[in-house]
């Protein structure tokens, strides 16, 4: 006979008690304590161990950011709450900033920010808080969730205007509201797919390359007079309204040139190999 867990085996003996022969049916064996309880509980504190363990995997992400992020309090210039996560601006005279994830809303715009290189942010009581990498000359920027909750999820980037920029965002997002018009720019891509993409441009140094490589759905483009902008709809649009001519149903492969183009020093190349349902370029 196997023991219980936990209890010593009996080492009696054991002798039967006579019993005199009759016609009576013999008793039933009395039913032995079940195992069954015990079983179950192994299984019930395993379970709840396991969810334990898968709860911790889970929140730590977003509890403990890893070592190369930029925190909010370990070091000078970074600023208040988890909710603004601001870096140095040191030396830094050409950098590139990217984000990284996706998102619902995106505001991204060059500000005076003295002498921080950028201020990255989000809603106080919001349920993301923006989690930002600096390292030679490169920002990047991903958000993360702490809590459940119904509000949207907007984040805000702040470049240094002083700082010449490469904007790459390579997380989609629902709405990009991108203004760098006090900006010193070297390019913009957006690598992810947006449904609104509005981008306020500076005075261009040189030509400047503005691509929407993930494909968009509407497109809203602000460019300072005098500024020639070509435009290249590698799979063609629904619709594309250039400084005030409108063109609908336009083919894959379409170059819109404007005949100061050749002879301008500082321009514009937009490019869209992603695809694009509209597009407006105006002043």
């Amino acid at each position: 006979m196997e023991s219980e867990p936990g209890t010593e085996p009996s080492t009696a003996t054991v002798v039967p008690e006579y019993r005199k022969p009759d016609d009576a049916e013999p008793a039933p064996p009395e039913e032995q304590p079940s195992r069954r309880l015990p079983v179950m509980g192994l299984l019930i504190t395993g379970s709840l161990v396991a969810i334990v363990i898968l709860a911790a995997v889970t929140i730590m992400p977003f509890v403990d950011p890893p070592e190369n992020e930029v925190r909010t309090s370990a070091s000078p210039g970074f600023t208040r709450s988890p909710h603004t996560v601001t870096g140095p601006l040191g030396s830094t005279k050409n950098a590139e900033f990217e984000l990284a994830v996706g998102v619902a809303t995106v505001v991204v715009r060059a500000a005076d920010l003295g002498d921080n290189l950028y201020r990255a942010s989000t809603a106080e009581g919001a349920r993301s808080v923006p989690r930002v990498s600096q390292e030679n000359g490169q920002v990047r920027l991903r958000v993360a969730n702490v809590f459940d909750s119904d509000s949207g999820d907007e984040v805000t980037m702040e470049l240094n205007q002083r700082v010449r920029w490469l904007v790459t965002m390579t997380g989609g997002s629902q709405s990009a509201s991108v203004d760098l018009r006090s900006a010193d720019l070297a390019g913009v891509n957006f690598v992810g797919g947006v449904a609104r993409i509005e981008l306020w441009l500076p005075a261009p140094k040189g030509e400047v390359r503005v691509a929407v490589s993930g494909g968009a759905r509407d497109v809203v483009v602000h460019v300072p007079d005098g500024v020639p902008v070509r435009v290249g709809l590698s799979r063609g649009a629904a619709k594309a309204t250039v400084d005030g001519s409108t063109r609908t149903g336009i083919a894959a492969g379409t170059r819109l040139t404007p005949a100061s183009w050749n002879a301008a020093r500082n321009r514009y190349d937009i490019d869209a190999p992603g695809g694009l349902g509209t597009l407006s370029v105006g002043r």
